[in-house]
């Protein structure tokens, strides 16, 4: 959370690739431990035989996620407008703790 406000007050090439670096290993250990709790929910539960579907529609809901990510990316870069793309990473960045939120739920 921090760094999105320093990326809303200041953004420039070094903050914006440090940036990105970060989201990118921090969303990647947030991955491996929902693909690790999903794999005991399925254990939990004795739901092994509809593993398939249960992965197929975490995937689905993963990619309708990414398509309508990139779309909200093409259209601030169409737009041009610096406080367009600002508003875009104010709504990623929000975007991790719920999911991580989503995650410790799962336990309960």
């Amino acid at each position: 959370m921090i760094s999105i406000i320093g990326l809303l007050l200041n953004i420039s090439r070094v903050t914006l690739i440090i940036y990105c670096f970060t989201y990118s290993i921090t969303i990647c250990i947030i991955d491996t431990a929902f693909n690790t709790k999903k794999g005991d929910l399925i254990k939990n539960y004795v739901i092994e035989k509809y593993n398939v579907e249960y992965v197929m529609i975490c995937e689905t809901f993963t990619e309708i996620g990414n398509v309508f990510g990139y779309t909200l990316m093409l259209i601030a870069g169409l737009v041009g407008s610096i406080l367009s793309f600002k508003i875009l990473l104010l709504l990623v960045t929000l975007c991790v703790p719920i999911f991580t939120k989503l995650l410790i739920d799962i336990d309960k």
